[in-house]
C-alpha cells in the first residue's frame, strides 16, 4: 500500500525506445517556396471535462484568430463512441488503448511533424510506444495512475487494497469514475488476474465479483468536481479515482488521501490525435503544436495536475509540483502496475457487456 499526501519525490518515466524522425530531402530541380495553408476560423476540441484551462484556449485565439469550440466527454468509452458515430472533431484526446483502436479502425489522420515541431519537447521515453509506432497518429499528452481516493474524516480504518472497496462498511458510499476497462481491470486484479486478460472464464468471474460491488456504488462520475461534493457533503466516503481528485479537494479546502493499492495500480496515458474526418487538419496540427509549447504545457499541468511527458515544462512549473509524488510517482509506487492495452473487438465487447450490466445493476 502507498498512501500519498503532499511530499517530494523523484520522477518516474516509462523506459521505451527512442523515436527517430527522418526528414526527406526534395529531389525537385528547382527551389519552390511552400505555401502555408490558411488557418480555419474555428476548430473543435474534444476532451475530458475540466481538462484544460479556458485561458490557454483564449490565448490561442488571440495569437492566431482561430476560435476553439470546447466539446467535452466524461469517459474514453464515450469519446470513441462519438468518433464511431460520425462526430466531427479536429483534435481529440484519446488514451493509449483507444489510440490503437482508432488506428485499427482507420479513424485518425497521419501527423505532419514539419508542422508539429514542438514534438521535440516530448521525452524520448514516451515516443514510439507499441500502440502507435513512430507516433504516426498521436502525440503523448499526459499520464497518471488510478487509485483509491479517501476522505479520512469518513473512513476510520486504513485502506490498503482494491478489495477494500467491497467492504460492507462502504455500502452506498463508493464513488466510481466512468470507465469500462478501469472498473473491470481493478476487479481482475482483486481476483489475482491480469488486468488485460482475454480469458473469458476469468472475465466471467470478474463479472460476478463486480456485481457484488454494485450495492456499494453511490454514483458514477466523469469529473473531479463531482467527486469532491459526493465525498464531503454527500454520503460518499471513498472513490475509485485519480490524482486530480486530490487537488480538487485541496482547492475546496479538504484533505483527501490517495492510495495506490497493494494489488497494483493501472497506468493510463492520454494523447492528442486528429480524426480522419476533420475538415481542418492543418489548423488542428497548429493547435497541437501550440499545446506542446513548454509554457502552455506548464499551465495545463498547474490546472489538471497530471504528469506530463513534455520535458520542456519543468522550468515553468513550481518546484513543489515538479517534486510532488502525486504528479510524478517514484518507481516503487508503480510496482505491479498495468498499462491498459487494446484487446481486440470480441474481447473489448465482453468487457463492455460486463460494464453495462454493472451500471444498470442487472444480474448476469
Amino acid at each position: 500500500m502507498i498512501i500519498f499526501k503532499q511530499s517530494r519525490s523523484t520522477l518516474w518515466l516509462l523506459v521505451i525506445s527512442l523515436l527517430s524522425l527522418v526528414a526527406c530531402a526534395s529531389d525537385a530541380p528547382e527551389s519552390v517556396t511552400p505555401t502555408t495553408p490558411p488557418l480555419a476560423q474555428s476548430i473543435r476540441f474534444h476532451t475530458w471535462v475540466e481538462d484544460v484551462p479556458q485561458e490557454i484556449l483564449d490565448q490561442f485565439t488571440q495569437e492566431t484568430g482561430v476560435a476553439i469550440e470546447f466539446i467535452t466527454y466524461e469517459s474514453q468509452d464515450e469519446a470513441i463512441a462519438n468518433l464511431r458515430n460520425g462526430g466531427i472533431y479536429d483534435v481529440v484526446v484519446l488514451d493509449n488503448k483507444y489510440v490503437a483502436v482508432a488506428i485499427a479502425e482507420e479513424r485518425l489522420a497521419p501527423l505532419d511533424y514539419s508542422i508539429i515541431t514542438n514534438f521535440r519537447n516530448i521525452s524520448p521515453n514516451f515516443r514510439d510506444l507499441a500502440y502507435d509506432p513512430q507516433n504516426q497518429f498521436s502525440v503523448p499528452y499526459n499520464w497518471g495512475t488510478l487509485g483509491i481516493v479517501v476522505n479520512p474524516e469518513k473512513v476510520s480504518r486504513p485502506i490498503t487494497q482494491w478489495a477494500d472497496l467491497w467492504d460492507e462498511a462502504f455500502l452506498g458510499k463508493v464513488v466510481m469514475w466512468n470507465g469500462i476497462r478501469t472498473s473491470v481491470g481493478i476487479t481482475l486484479k482483486v481476483l489475482g488476474y491480469d488486468a488485460n486478460t482475454t480469458n473469458f472464464d476469468e472475465l466471467a468471474q470478474a463479472e460476478t465479483k463486480l456485481m457484488e460491488l454494485r450495492p456499494s456504488i453511490l454514483a458514477f462520475v466523469g469529473s473531479s468536481s463531482e467527486v469532491v461534493p459526493l465525498l464531503t457533503e454527500g454520503d460518499g466516503a471513498i472513490a475509485l479515482g485519480y490524482v486530480g481528485d486530490i487537488f480538487a479537494a485541496e482547492e475546496a479546502g479538504f484533505n483527501f488521501e490517495y492510495v495506490i493499492p497493494e494489488e497494483g495500480t493501472l497506468v493510463w496515458g492520454d494523447n492528442f490525435a486528429i480524426p480522419k474526418n476533420s475538415p481542418n487538419i492543418y489548423t488542428a496540427q497548429v493547435f497541437i503544436n501550440y499545446l506542446l509549447r513548454p509554457d502552455i504545457g506548464a499551465k495545463i499541468l498547474e490546472y489538471n495536475y497530471y504528469s506530463t511527458p513534455n520535458d520542456g515544462v519543468a522550468p515553468f512549473v513550481d518546484e513543489a509540483l515538479r517534486n510532488n509524488p502525486l504528479i510524478f510517482p517514484p518507481n516503487d509506487v508503480l510496482q505491479n502496475s498495468s498499462l491498459i492495452l487494446s484487446l481486440g473487438a470480441e474481447v473489448e465487447a465482453r468487457y463492455a457487456e460486463i460494464w453495462d450490466r454493472f451500471v444498470q445493476g442487472n444480474t448476469p
